[in-house]
């Protein structure tokens, strides 16, 4: 895995809105664990844990999952919206023009 910052996906290169959902993600995180890492330390706030560069590759880790985030929720939107398209309702399914007959599943059903 390359740990370099040019492996790190970004949205039309939009890098400030990935760094920012880091921190928001980063700071979410360090409040759910009660500020403390596993071992008892005191998490630092997110200036300073992107500043260190002893901690370069977690924090790297934090804006790449920000990233994954971006992307999986623009996959999942997208897949929402074609699964709209190819399985509409049955109310949309089942409006035929005049004179033409139901499909089997649209049989009873009010439009």
């Amino acid at each position: 895995m390359n740990n370099s910052t040019d492996s790190i996906p970004t949205a039309q290169g939009d890098w400030a809105n990935y760094e920012a959902l880091a921190s928001n993600l980063y700071a979410t995180y360090c409040t759910e664990v009660g500020g403390k890492a596993f071992n008892g330390d005191s998490l630092p706030d997110w200036p300073t844990f992107r500043a260190d560069p002893d901690k370069r590759v977690q924090s790297d880790a934090w804006v790449r999952v920000a990233g994954a985030v971006v992307h999986n929720s623009i996959n999942r939107r997208l897949i929402v919206a074609i699964d709209a398209q190819q399985n509409p309702p049955a109310q949309e399914r089942c409006r035929l023009p005049e004179g033409t007959f139901p499909k089997a599943d649209c049989a009873g059903k009010a439009i």
